[in-house]
């Protein structure tokens, strides 16, 4: 989604009642230009309880290194957004929050993507791939990591340079 001018005007209500933290990610989405609308409308339901029909708990988190945006399902963790800003990149804090979710849920965790930077890195970290994601433009990913928790079966993807996405084979 392009961000237009006539977009941000139409947003501004919103954005400014936002927390200080959720207004800091969307300065840092804009200036990395990192899907400012869509993270934008995640936080605007984060932050205004939007029922979505689902019982979940979201956490927000904004750090040194960049941000992310976690939703527990109670049976796993959904990697929603991950950004890590570039004078961080590289040093391993994708690694290190990955970690820090197996070591405090039993749960498995899960993300989906097209872009091939977070398909990789979750690839390199033992993520298997499970199936096309509802919205039928990304893959959903799972790292089981509870005793007995689903093992998907190995699927291979094929990288769609027409549309700049993976897709399954």
């Amino acid at each position: 989604m392009e961000n237009t001018p006539q977009m941000k005007k139409d947003f501004e209500t919103e954005v400014s009642a936002l927390s200080k933290k959720s207004q800091e990610i969307l300065k840092i989405c804009e200036k990395h230009k990192f899907y400012y609308y869509y993270v934008l409308k995640m936080l605007i339901k984060f932050e205004t309880h939007f029922n979505d029909g689902y019982n979940h708990k979201k956490m927000i988190k904004l750090e040194e290194w960049g941000f992310y945006i976690l939703k527990d399902w109670g049976y796993e963790i959904s990697i929603e957004f991950v950004f890590v800003l570039p004078q961080y990149r590289r040093q391993g804090y994708l690694t290190k929050l990955i970690n820090g979710i197996k070591k405090t849920t039993p749960q498995g965790i899960s993300f989906t993507a097209s872009e091939g930077n977070m398909i990789r890195a979750g690839i390199k970290m033992g993520f298997k791939l499970v199936r096309t994601a509802c919205s039928g433009r990304e893959l959903y990913y799972r790292f089981p990591t509870a005793e007995g928790a689903h093992e998907p079966q190995s699927q291979s993807y094929l990288y769609d340079k027409e549309h700049k996405r993976y897709s399954l084979n």
